[in-house]
């Protein structure tokens, strides 16, 4: 009898592979390559929805229906549902393996710290959960917390790093995200942010040699889509060269993704040339988190709804057989060059289809993407 196989930690670039091979009626530039994985140009989100079981049970399903329909890479965070959206993933990984032979290498896992996660539900006296939780154990105080709900203290993403291996049932995960970070800017003068970041690189660099987690990197909401002046803007090239001193001299810093909303609405990201690359030029924050060797996720491709009822002609027209203004939305963002994945919230099996929908006729060619914007000039 052979050994046994060993369970992988982490998704690796024989399980992502193996994982594309699932789908041979699926266009190949659907997968991207980025650290030697292979992975899906569409993500599945798990961020919205209210508390109750049924909503797990739904975006349980949707879970597994997306990786069984060409889907590698799932977004979650801590705060999301209240850790309901964790715990969620985690069910869905057991039955994906249990069920339908999907191994934890084919699945890119990324989830996030950095924002108050209840659990399961909002307490009734949050002030008293806060002191019983945070303050009492030593994981931050209230003159940490900024906005209402983000700490970034070390002793807190240490815990939450730990909270969310549980609620997944996983040693590792493959991205972790700072979640929000620019929050703190409401807190803390520009120039702190060095104080509160590199630490926390450096210790997720420490979780990195331990295989914990595979790379890490920043979730932003507006900090990479204002211009300079912007109150919570913040430099890619800054936090790379944060991520180089936590790593050491000589070493290559395992910094590897930016998560970013963009959408036809929101198309900042794309369009406002706000960072300096250190190579001389000013670019995008898409193209400077190319050039600077940076994967970029994006968020919210439908607006959090607002797309799915409309889009411009001219796009829905460049991918005439997709039917609905949700799919021509997630194509603009899936397609935008320079982007790894766009996460899309799943949750109704109508919903899971149209995204495979997507999945299924490839992104847009590059010179018919920049076309719209020609138009709109």
């Amino acid at each position: 009898m052979g050994a046994p196989v060993p369970v992988s930690r982490l998704a690796t670039p024989e399980g992502t592979a193996r994982y594309r091979g699932r789908f041979p009626h699926l266009p190949r530039d659907h997968f991207r390559t980025f650290y030697h994985l292979t992975v899906s140009s569409i993500g599945i989100g798990t961020y919205l929805g209210d508390l109750s079981e049924a909503t797990d049970r739904m975006q349980e399903q949707a879970l597994v229906d997306a990786v069984l329909g060409g889907i590698n890479l799932i977004d979650t965070a801590s705060t999301y549902r209240c850790q309901r959206a964790e715990r969620a993933v985690g069910r869905a990984l057991k039955r994906l393996e249990e069920e339908h032979g999907v191994t934890r290498d084919e699945i890119v896992v990324v989830t996030k710290g950095g924002l108050l996660a209840f659990d399961g539900a909002p307490p009734d006296d949050v002030a008293a959960w806060f002191h019983d939780s945070i303050a009492a154990p030593g994981l931050a105080t209230l003159e940490d917390l900024a906005g209402g709900y983000s700490l970034l203290t070390l002793p807190f993403i240490q815990n939450a790093l730990a909270r969310s291996l549980e609620n997944l049932g996983l040693p590792g995960v493959d991205v972790y995200l700072l979640h929000n970070v620019e929050m703190q800017l409401d807190r803390v003068a520009k120039g702190q942010m060095k104080d509160l970041i590199t630490p926390l690189f450096a210790w997720l660099e420490g979780e990195a040699d331990a295989g914990r987690v595979g790379r890490y990197g920043v979730a932003t909401w507006d900090a990479l889509r204002g211009d300079f002046k912007d109150p919570h803007y913040l430099s890619l090239a800054a936090l790379q060269a944060m991520a180089k001193q936590a790593a050491g001299e000589g070493k290559r810093p395992r910094l590897g993704f930016v998560e970013l909303p963009l959408n036809l609405g929101m198309a900042e990201g794309f369009t406002r040339f706000n960072q300096a690359t250190g190579e001389g030029n000013v670019a995008s924050a898409v193209m400077a988190a190319h050039q600077l060797g940076l994967t970029v996720l994006t968020s919210v491709p439908l607006m959090q709804g607002q797309l799915a009822a409309g889009v411009p002609e001219p796009l829905a027209a460049l991918t005439p057989n997709l039917t609905h203004p949700a799919q021509h939305a997630l194509q603009f963002a899936r397609s935008t060059p320079g982007v790894g994945t766009a996460v899309v919230g799943l949750k109704a099996p109508e919903h899971v289809a149209q995204a495979l929908a997507v999945a299924a006729v490839g992104p847009l060619k590059r010179q018919d993407y920049l076309t719209l914007f020609q138009r709109a000039e």
